[in-house]
């Protein structure tokens, strides 16, 4: 009786037709590298174009934080300076945000092209169980029992005194006050 083989020891290449149902489905290899490497293009975008964004983000709202009791009492006024203001800040900020965003869809037309798949991106409602999050709770919470739920930097120190054998028999458990028992 032969068994399937997993994942790991298929020896053949899938088929045309499989790639092609992965990919109508979204389910495309993508690299951390290069999304790492996006990233650091869009912080160095960033850093880059801080001086001047900054300087105009300067400029679009300072008249309504050096004179804000300048401002007109008129609600048609106030709108126009509004949207000139928002205006400014938007000219300010189109750089950074346009080039983080040109970026990002750089990096993924890079790794697998052109795509859209509204398939990805509808919910699995069969992966959604409220029992096996229940059972996840309750088996967490009975591995940490009588444990210390802090890291190992502060196991040994006050905070957690049951870890502590200098601390632990004059407390008692988790800083409970010692048992007085009279023989």
């Amino acid at each position: 009786m032969a068994e399937t083989p997993d994942d790991a020891q298929k020896t053949e290449e899938p088929t045309p037709r499989r790639l092609e149902e992965a990919r109508a489905e979204g389910r495309v290899a993508r690299s951390r590298e290069v999304t790492t490497a996006a990233l650091f293009a869009v912080v160095a975008l960033a850093c880059g174009t801080a001086n001047s964004t900054s300087d105009g983000l300067a400029t679009a709202l300072r008249p309504w934080l050096s004179a804000a009791h300048a401002h007109a009492s008129d609600a048609g006024a106030m709108a126009r300076q509004l949207v000139d203001s928002a205006g400014a800040a938007a000219l300010a900020l189109w750089l950074p945000l346009g080039g983080a965003v040109v970026i990002t869809v750089l990096a993924a037309l890079a790794q697998h092209g052109p795509m859209w798949t509204p398939k990805a991106l509808v919910p699995k409602l069969d992966r959604i169980s409220p029992m096996s999050g229940i059972k996840r709770l309750r088996l967490a919470v009975r591995s940490t029992a009588g444990k210390c739920p802090l890291p190992a930097s502060f196991r040994d120190s006050q905070i957690c005194p049951s870890n502590n054998p200098r601390t632990a028999s004059a407390t008692g458990s988790f800083g409970s006050s010692p048992s007085t028992k009279t023989v």
